[in-house]
């Protein structure tokens, strides 16, 4: 069997489709699924040393990219802006529909998003929010299996397509930094925090109006930077270490020995956040400094599996909550996530 992954990068590009494709087709190996390709929409900046075949995506002719490869199988990771900078990438649907009318494949479709909208109409999404659906109508219907990495986007999907389903599993998200490489040996330093993901998301973190605060209240002396660009950040009592972009080994460590990792990131919505789930995987108290109110999904509990501002993290048994998010993220670990999907592609 022949599989064709269909994602926007591949590492060391800093794009969490593209670290979740290639953890899934190295687990994919170790399941016996050898024969495993990609195509990628911004080739450019894929690795070198990625052992399978990595294909750039022609936007014009989709079609005869699937023609000469003629895989067997399709794993598109899906995220509209990640194909398109509108956020409409028509190309997707009408190439795998093209193929699927001419040779027997099987298309399993992974939604990481689904659509965005705005109220402003002087924004695109106010007037591209219905062709988004569309697109993702089309995916779906295309689609033997789908995927989300959240509740709430499950619930998005099956409200979109009127009906509740067995062809819409939520899996959750694996952490983008292998889980694999969790140290349980390794101690914790309890006055270390690991502030890690991508430019934006670190400086919304830096920015927090609550972020000092909380760096006095737990007693942080110590802060990993860990990503893309560099972002801003003094304090008298705080070391304050940048370590850029580093190789998913290096990440590893040090998660391993950071206590706390900061995050600013809607609650809702907070299961589907490969930062988080790096976070979990590791055993890093998440502390998250969105205080926007919502329901919380994906079975995550304030206080227990991770913290916002308002919870009293100060009484909180360091070693048991360690445990608790241990306990949460081994549910949706790469081993339980590869599992359910490989279970699709026999």
């Amino acid at each position: 069997m022949s599989i064709l992954h269909i994602t926007p990068a591949l590492p060391p590009a800093i794009n969490g489709l593209g670290d979740f494709s290639k953890i899934l087709v190295d687990n994919l190996k170790e399941k016996g699924f050898k024969k495993n390709s990609f195509l990628v929409y911004d080739k450019d900046q894929s690795n070198d040393e990625v052992e399978e075949a990595v294909i750039q995506l022609n936007r014009k002719d989709l079609y005869g990219d699937l023609e000469k490869l003629r895989p067997d199988t399709i794993i598109l990771h899906y995220v509209g802006y990640a194909y398109e900078k509108n956020g409409l990438p028509f190309y997707l649907y009408l190439g795998l529909e093209k193929y699927k009318k001419n040779y027997v494949c099987k298309i399993l479709v992974f939604f990481h998003e689904l659509y965005s909208s705005s109220y402003n109409p002087f924004k695109l999404p106010f007037y591209s929010h219905y062709f988004q659906k569309k697109i993702v109508e089309k995916l779906y219907n295309l689609s033997f299996i789908t995927f989300t990495n959240c509740e709430v986007y499950k619930t998005m999907l099956q409200k979109l397509i009127k009906k509740r389903t067995s062809n819409n599993i939520c899996t959750g998200i694996y952490s983008n930094i292998p889980d694999n490489l969790f140290k349980s040996e390794i101690d914790k330093i309890n006055h270390l925090m690991a502030v890690f993901g991508s430019n934006t998301r670190r400086r919304a973190v830096y920015t927090n109006r609550g972020f000092l605060n909380l760096l006095e209240k737990i007693k942080v002396k110590e802060i990993y930077d860990i990503g893309p660009g560099s972002v801003s950040f003094s304090h008298p009592s705080i070391n304050f270490v940048a370590k850029g972009s580093l190789p998913p080994n290096e990440v590893a460590i040090l998660l391993n020995k950071a206590r706390f990792g900061a995050i600013e990131y809607p609650a809702d919505i907070l299961g589907k956040s490969g930062i988080f789930s790096a976070y979990a995987a590791f055993g890093v108290i998440a502390i998250n400094l969105n205080l926007k109110e919502g329901i919380l999904y994906d079975k995550l509990v304030e206080g227990k599996n991770y913290f916002t501002l308002d919870t009293n993290i100060i009484e909180a048994d360091f070693e048991i909550i360690e445990e608790e998010i241990k306990k949460w993220y081994s549910t949706r670990s790469t081993k339980q996530i590869t599992k359910v999907i490989a279970k699709y592609l026999i």
